[in-house]
């Protein structure tokens, strides 16, 4: 699509003309759609429907705060159309109607707009060089009628459409225009809802067990949120989702949202309408990721134009406001949503039953396709398989070519010949952008090219991933304050980032899922998980920990066991390697922790109620240590996170979260006497929570949100009780507590009023007494 549009003026024209049956009620929706588009929220928006045209009145009455010059009128304006060739007589005739028709008292407060569709260079009695537009504006202006009268014609409309391109899109459709890489989300529904048909699909099918992301959705079109990222394992859902969301609005409100809303479907595309001034709501259908620079690249500019954008993510990670998940239904739920729509039970129990919860296996069951798409069934699904395991990596770097050559067995250029006939064919999950090959769909990926991968390419995957994650980064040989212009120094890492993070994905997904992997010996793809990570992090020293720590997490996915033993021996090691990598910490805008990654992977393992007891342990050890600085993320505020009463980033029974602060309070009483303290009620407290796993499933679909007040005071009570028990043997903590008193649940306060009082207190020198009551 270029920036001067799809539809030109003398196109519109010419449609309009062999069109004349169905033009007039095309063109009053149009002018309905860029209405809606130019001016949300109106107090009043009547435009007569393209099946109820030629009712008495106007053909659209509008009244609204805000004008969008020159085509719509601060206040009221009445709309007349006409699609006839003598324009002039009909916008004549509608005038005259008018004024008849419609109080003065009224008139005098509003504008009448007359529309054409035909181009103002032909069609009226005098053409635009002679004026006869102008003409017929300044006698009807002389009247004093109206507050204003006005003309659109084809000229100005098509300057109009070109201002929205989501409403440009429809009419190209209806005028029969193709348009490649880009949709409305009404175009899309239009697609999914015949998929199967009949009965055709509801949005509801789409949008079940997905409430949190539909009020997200919401919050994205009424303009309160300015991004969102929505989380799925199957990247393809995201502009699904949305067009059903988008279908179930209320007619008003979906008029006003899919004039601004656009589909994408590659990166060109999307570079050229961030260039339109008009704000849109951009949705990625491509690979669009913000931890990439070209992703980076892509979003900035579209926020920096004033644009909404939404795209798709992996699940998992750290939190952020603005990321919600999209998570499948559950069998039943898609049962359901098929007899809502029309189908008959037992076809809605086997087809729910085939797709095992996938709204992508249900879409395919419904066409009569095989679950297991295209691409993974093909004769190259083999060498697919690699770019799988591989997952990313840069072609003009040697040390990745080389590793793609350790895994494939083949000479580069031989092998990347087929992956780029693969990459050209349709629905592909491969990308290639700036040098850099990605598998898009690992999940999906893994789950259905798993059998091609066998025993040796284990093999030869850990070998390789060892020797590639074990290298210390170069840069760390720098000075701190030089390490931002690494790259300037020569300073950098002999394997891309993306192969980097590409292998350490695959061990994840090997640790997490190795069922996939059919065709290999039985237990072979979690041992190669766990001895991987146990040789990458074999005596890691502070550069190692450095190196690796955006992908510590991934490793602890891979391997927890393996992980938490290697924290725990760096932990107990002398000298410390911690120590030297808390002493990294800088500030400012070139300012790093190379501590969060350990933070984010000790967070992850949290949540699995086998790991908690040992990861609250090692958090603590790790805060004792811990000399401070400006970064937030620090192992104390990770345990209060993880504990929070009213938001627990654990699936652990509440049981087995106390034991794990128990467990504390005998190895690091002075962590755990922060931790209880932070525990307590607080009138300001705030969390967004803790990284969550990408790839393990460790947290159940139906896990709680949130906790109800019973679990919460529960969580209080227990803490209050460790902490009033703390406090009975020392001073200065019994001084601390006191000023948490307002705080305390009721017992506690009466157990902390009765040590008071005990002999133990009033026993105390007056020198240890006078702080204690001064605080009371």
């Amino acid at each position: 699509m270029l920036l001067d549009g799809i539809i030109t003026e003398s196109q519109l024209d010419e449609w309009v003309r062999g069109n004349a049956q169905i033009a007039q009620g095309v063109i009053v929706d149009l002018i309905r759609r860029l209405v809606g588009s130019a001016t949300p929220n109106p107090k009043e928006c009547r435009f007569q429907f393209p099946d109820s045209i030629g009712q008495h009145g106007p053909d659209g009455v509008l009244d609204t705060k805000f004008e969008y010059e020159p085509f719509v009128p601060k206040g009221r304006s009445y709309w007349e159309i006409g699609t006839g060739l003598d324009a002039n007589a009909k916008a004549t005739s509608d005038y005259k109607d008018s004024v008849k028709e419609i109080p003065e008292t009224t008139r005098q407060q509003s504008t009448f707009i007359f529309v054409t569709p035909l181009s103002g260079r032909r069609g009226w009695k005098y053409t635009w060089k002679d004026g006869g537009q102008i003409k017929w504006l300044e006698e009807r202006r002389k009247r004093e009628d109206w507050l204003d009268v006005r003309i659109i014609d084809g000229t100005g409309l098509i300057d109009w459409l070109h201002r929205f391109p989501a409403v440009e899109l429809w009419l190209g459709a209806k005028m029969g225009f193709p348009a490649q890489q880009i949709q409305t989300p009404e175009q899309r529904w239009a697609e999914l809802r015949t998929i199967g048909d009949p009965p055709p699909l509801t949005p509801h099918l789409f949008l079940t067990n997905r409430d949190e992301a539909c009020v997200k959705v919401k919050e994205v079109f009424s303009g309160a949120v300015p991004q969102l990222q929505l989380d799925t394992h199957y990247p393809s859902q995201v502009a699904d989702f949305v067009a059903a969301y988008v279908a179930q609005m209320d007619e008003n409100s979906r008029i006003d949202a899919i004039g601004r809303c656009l589909i994408i479907s590659d990166a060109d595309t999307w570079n050229t309408i961030t260039a339109f001034r008009e704000r849109h709501i951009l949705i990625a259908d491509f690979n669009l990721v913000e931890d990439d620079a070209r992703g980076t690249k892509l979003l900035e500019k579209a926020r920096r134009a004033g644009h909404t954008t939404i795209i798709g993510g992996q699940p998992g990670g750290i939190p952020h406001p603005y990321r919600i998940s999209i998570p499948d239904p559950d069998v039943y739920q898609i049962q359901n949503a098929l007899e809502k729509a029309g189908y008959k039970e037992e076809r809605a129990r086997i087809l729910a039953q085939k797709s095992g919860g996938n709204i992508n296996s249900l879409l395919r069951c419904l066409q009569n396709l095989s679950l297991i798409p295209e691409w993974a069934q093909s004769t190259d699904a083999a060498e697919l398989a690699i770019v799988e395991i591989l997952g990313s990596w840069k072609e003009n770097m040697d040390a990745d070519r080389t590793i793609v050559e350790n895994l494939s067995g083949s000479a580069y250029g031989e092998w990347i010949g087929k992956i780029r006939e693969i990459a050209f064919r349709p629905g592909t999950p491969l990308v290639h952008q700036e040098g850099v090959w990605k598998f898009v769909a690992r999940y999906e990926g893994w789950s259905v090219l798993g059998p091609r991968l066998f025993d040796e390419h284990l093999d030869r995957f850990k070998a390789a991933t060892i020797g590639v994650l074990r290298e210390h980064d170069p840069k760390f040989e720098l000075p701190p304050e030089e390490r931002f212009a690494a790259n300037i120094h020569g300073k950098v890492l002999s394997y891309s980032h993306n192969l980097r993070k590409g292998l350490a994905e695959s061990l994840a997904l090997l640790g997490s899922h190795p069922d996939a992997l059919t065709s290999c010996s039985i237990g072979k793809a979690e041992d190669t998980a766990i001895l991987a990570v146990r040789e990458i992090l074999t005596d890691a020293d502070w550069v190692l920990w450095a190196s690796l720590n955006d992908l510590l997490p991934l490793l602890a996915e891979a391997a927890p066991g393996e992980f938490l033993n290697a924290v725990e021996k760096s932990l107990d090691s002398n000298p410390c390697p911690f120590d030297t990598l808390f002493a990294q910490e800088s500030s400012g805008i070139t300012g790093t922790n190379y501590m969060s990654g350990v933070l984010w992977a000790l967070e992850t393992l949290a949540w699995d109620p086998q790991h908690l007891i040992r990861v609250v342990d090692l958090l603590g050890g790790l805060a004792a240590r811990d000399p401070g600085g400006n970064w937030q993320n620090r192992p104390a505020n990770s345990l209060t996170t993880i504990l929070l009463p009213w938001l627990p980033q654990t699936c652990a029974s509440i049981a087995k979260r106390q034991i794990a602060v128990e467990t504390l309070i005998r190895e690091q009483p002075q962590e755990a006497w922060k931790l209880l303290v932070s525990l307590l009620p607080q009138s300001h407290h705030f969390s967004l929570g803790s990284r969550k796993p990408e790839w393990r499933d460790i947290i159940p679909t139906d896990w709680p949100k949130s906790v109800t007040y019973h679990d919460y005071r529960e969580q209080i009570g227990n803490y209050a009780e460790l902490a009033v028990n703390m406090a009975k043997e020392d001073t200065k903590r019994l001084m601390d507590l006191i000023g948490h008193f307002d705080h305390l649940p009721p017992l506690a306060q009466e157990q902390v009023l009765a040590h008071l009082g005990s002999i133990e207190i009033t026993t105390l020198p007056e020198a240890k007494k006078y702080p204690l009551w001064t605080a009371v």
